[in-house]
Formats: structure tokens, C-alpha cells, sequence
């Protein structure tokens, strides 16, 4: 016999939090293709300072979760 898959049975939050997070991604994501291209031909930018751009831009905001979330330990959100 086989079994049919089933979601998982979570709260309802949490699947709201699950769709956000999807929708947040998705979002996010669709916009990299879009600044490219404002950048190379709005602007003028060449491929490497499209690629710094955004390398800068990934750095500053994953590069400083680590300081902010310790932070956030010692003195509270």
C-alpha cells in the first residue's frame, strides 16, 4: 500500500510565518535581476562594479547579523 504524503500539522502561525518567509525570499530575489539591470544600463556600470555593488550590498547585511545579534543578547532587542 502506498502511503499518501500529508503536510505537516503545525499552527497555524507557523504556517503563516512559512508563507511570509517564502514570499519575502521570492520578493527579494526577484529584485537582484532587476537592479542589474538598472545598474549596467541606467546608470553605466560595467559587470565588476555591478558585482561590488552587491557583493557590498550581501556583505553589510549578512556580515553584521552576527554583530547585531550578539548585541541584541547582551542589552535586549
Amino acid at each position: 500500500m502506498i502511503r499518501r504524503p500529508t503536510l505537516p500539522t503545525w499552527q497555524r502561525g507557523v504556517w503563516v510565518l512559512l508563507a511570509d518567509q517564502v514570499l519575502m525570499n521570492t520578493g527579494f530575489f526577484m529584485l537582484f535581476p532587476l537592479l542589474t539591470v538598472h545598474l549596467t544600463r541606467d546608470l553605466g556600470f560595467d559587470a565588476t562594479g555591478v558585482g561590488l555593488v552587491l557583493a557590498g550590498r550581501n556583505l553589510v547585511q549578512q556580515g553584521t547579523a552576527p554583530l547585531g545579534g550578539s548585541l541584541s543578547d547582551r542589552i535586549g532587542y
